[in-house]
Order: structure tokens, then sequence, then C-alpha cells
């Protein structure tokens, strides 16, 4: 169940501006060691539900990703 919510997250937060985002694949370990926090910068322009996807992609990574870690001590 975890592991599809983390999938729908994902693509939901990638496919958002791109009608044609790759499907992630790989293992839960494999997406946590390439799923990389997004920056922003004074210069971009971002709407409401765009920067609420850039800060719900950024503090789902740790909340995901540590458990993972967790279950593997």
């Amino acid at each position: 169940m975890k592991w599809m919510l983390l999938c729908a997250s994902i693509v939901a937060t990638a496919s958002s501006g791109c009608a044609s985002a790759p499907k992630p694949e790989g293992t839960a370990e494999q997406l946590c060691r390439s799923w990389k926090e997004i920056g922003i910068r004074k210069a971009d322009k971002l709407t409401t539900e765009t920067a609420r996807e850039i800060v719900a992609n950024n503090e789902s990574r740790p909340e995901w990703c540590g458990k993972i870690a967790e279950a593997r001590k």
C-alpha cells in the first residue's frame, strides 16, 4: 500500500507539468536514492498549485525514504 502511495505521489508530481512524463521504475530503495529535492529560485514563476506540489514532494522524501531505511535495519 505504501509503495502504491509513493508511486502515485511521484507520478502526480512528475506528470503535473508534462503529459508524457516517464513512469517510475525500480525498487523503492532505488527510487529513494534518485529522488532529489526540488529547488526554486527567486526568478522562478510558480502557480500556487505548483508551489504546493514542490513542497509536498520535498516533505514526502524524508518521510517515505526514512521509513524504507528504518525497515532495512
